[in-house]
């Protein structure tokens, strides 16, 4: 095997571990939703397409979808 090989065979498990470290330690902090006050999900919920529930707080108040929940577009600035 020629050295070249070896050196992207070692390069691509450092990646590989470095993603394992990255997912194990900063999972909490990466789970969507803390924005907001809104409560956290689970990749697998995110993945899976599992239905958001919708925070009491914003169904009281009557707020635009917009305003908490990520999956609609938003407003590309101000209108001129």
């Amino acid at each position: 095997m020629h050295l070249k090989w070896k050196l992207w065979l070692v390069s691509q498990g450092l990646l590989v571990i470095t993603v394992v470290i990255i997912q194990t330690v900063f999972h909490r902090a990466i789970e969507v939703g803390p924005i907001l006050g809104v409560p956290k999900r689970s990749y697998s919920d995110i993945i899976f397409k599992v239905p958001v529930t919708i925070p009491e707080k914003f169904i009281k108040t009557q707020a635009d979808p917009k305003i908490w929940d990520a999956r609609l577009p938003h407003d590309q600035g101000r209108k001129r």
